[in-house]
């Protein structure tokens, strides 16, 4: 495997996820930062349709960055296109997990100034130390043990064995364990927006 490929694809899967987490988070901000929530407090029934109109439009923005980043790994990278249906699957199921983190994190912090730092630190770290650079098992014991309990390790991870191996493994355990992390993650977004309304 060729490194540019290698380092490609990592960065791919982390413009995917910080994408999601990080203009879903920006755009519920926003409607503290701009005082527009007062008028979303005053309408009727209006709970639903802004935590599904700020989820869309957070996965809408991810979306695009998986599309162009996922469009880079294969044109300028060496990710072979014939893979690109089942990471675009994995990638879009963990753009959606982090863009219901992103409306739970934006909710709660209410302030863009304090949501970029924290996710840019937070999945710059989970790039190095989920093996962006190189393959897991080249890591140090305690990263690898940390790697264990943090699920983006297992999305990059799982995305390098489809785009990379000669024969991919199933994949299936990984995307239910990603579609259960989305259902919880939009519950959690759900419920942030609800409690902060």
């Amino acid at each position: 495997v060729w490194r540019r490929c290698f380092i490609g694809l990592s960065a791919s899967i982390l413009a995917i996820m910080v994408g999601a987490a990080l203009n879903t988070a920006i755009i519920v901000a926003r409607e503290w930062q701009r005082s527009t929530v007062k008028e979303i407090r005053l309408a009727p029934r209006a709970r639903r349709p802004i935590v599904a109109g700020k989820l869309l439009a957070g996965l809408v923005a991810g979306a695009a960055n998986a599309l162009v980043a996922l469009g880079i790994a294969v044109a300028l990278f060496g990710v072979p296109w014939e893979r690109l249906p089942l990471l675009l699957l994995i990638g879009g199921l963990a753009a959606l997990t982090c863009a219901g983190l992103g409306v739970a994190i934006g909710a709660w912090l209410r302030d863009y100034r304090a949501i970029q730092p924290l996710l840019l630190v937070t999945f710059a770290g989970t790039f190095f130390a989920s093996g962006g650079f190189s393959s897991l098992a080249t890591l140090p014991p305690d990263v690898r043990a940390f790697n264990r309990w943090w699920p983006p390790a297992y999305v990059l991870d799982g995305m390098q064995s489809v785009a990379l191996m000669s024969r991919p493994p199933t994949m299936t355990s990984l995307l239910v364990g990603e579609a259960v992390a989305a259902v919880l993650a939009i519950a959690l977004g759900v419920w942030a927006v609800r409690k902060r309304l």
